[in-house]
């Protein structure tokens, strides 16, 4: 088996941008996930309560999901209900 190539791991900017918002939707969705299984409040009040704590900053702001980002995710066909 060959060595990895340097190459293939070029670390640039937009590419670390990308790694940080993607863990920082996966870590919003699990933790709107594990909100809703503890509270018996309606999932949009939940998700309207996360949102309000997070950051105003214009450049986190595209961290979070929309609600409509959300539903897709928890009661989409491809990923089903959680």
């Amino acid at each position: 088996m060959e060595g990895i190539d340097d190459s293939q791991f070029v670390s640039t900017t937009r590419n670390q941008q990308k790694i940080v918002i993607t863990f920082y939707k996966h870590y919003y969705c699990d933790e709107l996930k594990r909100l809703v299984s503890l509270n018996v409040m309606p999932v949009t009040v939940i998700h309207d309560e996360l949102a309000s704590s997070t950051s105003t900053n214009l450049y986190t702001v595209g961290y979070f999901p929309t609600w409509d980002q959300d539903r897709y995710i928890m009661y989409g066909t491809t990923t089903g209900p959680f």
